[in-house]
């Protein structure tokens, strides 16, 4: 019987309404931000601390209790300046469980880059897992990254479109490309995410692999939206990486992160323009965590 366990946005909401962190039980530690760094992905960011984030209003909470995290979108700024920006991890590592993430809308527009992902330590050996990383592309990607020995050939019980390469090691020759899928909805991601109402993005990280189902608004199984998750129940996952081929030890101790980073490779002049930003957005209703 799992216990569930509402780790991040229920967290975050104590954190932005300022409640007593240490009347909180152990396993209702929060979503912290980071300490004000450069993004480690190398995008064109000033990731914030938490009370920077929550005084410029770039993190915080709806009229109607949502959470929100977003990018600058006011100031204009030089070339190579980064722009401030939210990220926030766990304070809590997992090896396992049942994440559920409801979002009602996620950031898009030019260069914009937000990611739902978890990763462990000393990447890449501890593994890294991509729920939501949506760049370039008009739909979402769901991919793993690993040290030597993981490879994925795409499973048949896999609803999206495997990208080809099979070589998971990111320190391999085909370098930091990954193993991973592209769901072929435009709804899957971005502004027509936004548009439909958003949805729920599920992942399961068993020892027999990772499966990640994907839903929108209209469509999210009802025992999810009961708190009684049944993924035997949920069909043909989305995305499923067997245990098979990338054994389960190599992904552990995984911190879970959301982030808006921008890339560096386009024109000044749309960095320039705060107004590119203005739906550099997340909006997110819940994630739940239920593990054994």
């Amino acid at each position: 019987m799992r216990n569930v366990l509402f780790l991040a946005v229920l967290a975050y909401l104590v954190l932005v309404k300022g409640l007593v962190l240490n009347r909180l039980p152990p396993q209702l530690q929060p979503l912290n931000t980071t300490l004000s760094q450069h993004d480690p992905t190398h995008g064109v960011v000033d990731y914030l601390t938490r009370d920077e984030a929550f005084g410029r209003s770039l993190a915080g909470i709806t009229s109607d209790g949502k959470a929100y995290m977003r990018v600058d979108n006011t100031n204009n700024l030089g070339w190579g300046v980064g722009r401030g920006s939210v990220r926030i991890e766990s304070q809590r590592t997992y090896s396992g469980g049942l994440f559920i993430l409801d979002a009602v809308a996620m950031p898009f527009g030019c260069a914009v880059w937000p990611a739902w992902w978890s990763h462990g330590p000393n990447w890449p050996n501890a593994g890294e897992i991509d729920v939501i990383a949506v760049n370039s592309h008009a739909y979402n990607r769901i991919a793993i990254h690993a040290n030597e020995g993981c490879d994925h050939y795409g499973a048949s019980g896999s609803g999206a479109n495997f990208l080809g390469n099979t070589d998971c090691n990111s320190l391999g020759p085909t370098g930091n490309t990954g193993c991973g899928y592209e769901i072929p909805y435009a709804n899957s991601a971005g502004g027509a995410f936004n548009a439909a109402g958003g949805g729920v993005y599920a992942h399961e990280w068993t020892y027999d692999g990772i499966k990640v189902w994907f839903w929108t608004r209209a469509n999210i199984p009802g025992d999810i939206l009961s708190s009684s998750p049944n993924p035997s129940s949920w069909g043909t996952p989305t995305a499923f990486f067997d245990g098979g081929s990338c054994s389960a030890d190599h992904f552990y101790d995984h911190k879970l992160i959301f982030d808006i980073t921008l890339c560096g490779d386009w024109a000044g002049e749309a960095y320039n323009n705060p107004s590119n930003f203005n739906d550099a957005v997340w909006v997110i209703n819940s994630v739940r965590i239920y593990s054994q």
